[in-house]
């Protein structure tokens, strides 16, 4: 899992903020320890904080402004694991997996079943 797709779930699950913008920090501006988050998810790995009061400016870079779609973002982490539970599912067409998925969904969650569907009307 790469840093932007942490940011994503970080943001989107724990904050419930969709647009946000990516801060990289200079260690120079960090003068206490790095802490391990100490989370269950699986993005824990990547999950850390600075008890420190204050960073100077002059070590801050806005690295990105960023939009996440909490349904795009869904689909890919069910896409994975689909393709980690059903060794037949990695051969099946772009369009035939989002129809899996909607299949799946359908009744579970009207919301994101809607944007799967309007997925697959794109797909061709």
């Amino acid at each position: 899992m790469d840093t932007i797709e942490v940011a994503d779930m970080v943001n989107i699950n724990q904050l419930g903020h969709d647009k946000y913008s990516l801060i990289e920090i200079d260690s120079k501006g960090i003068y206490n320890e790095i802490q391990n988050d100490n989370v269950a998810e699986f993005t824990a790995n990547s999950q850390f904080y600075i008890q420190q009061d204050f960073i100077q400016s002059k070590f801050l870079k806005r690295h990105s402004d960023k939009e996440a779609n909490v349904y795009e973002l869904s689909l890919r982490e069910n896409l994975k694991m689909f393709n980690g539970l059903d060794k037949e599912f990695k051969n099946k067409s772009e369009k035939e997996k989002l129809e899996e998925i909607y299949n799946f969904i359908s009744e579970i969650n009207p919301k994101f079943s809607a944007y799967i569907l309007q997925k697959i009307n794109e797909t061709k």
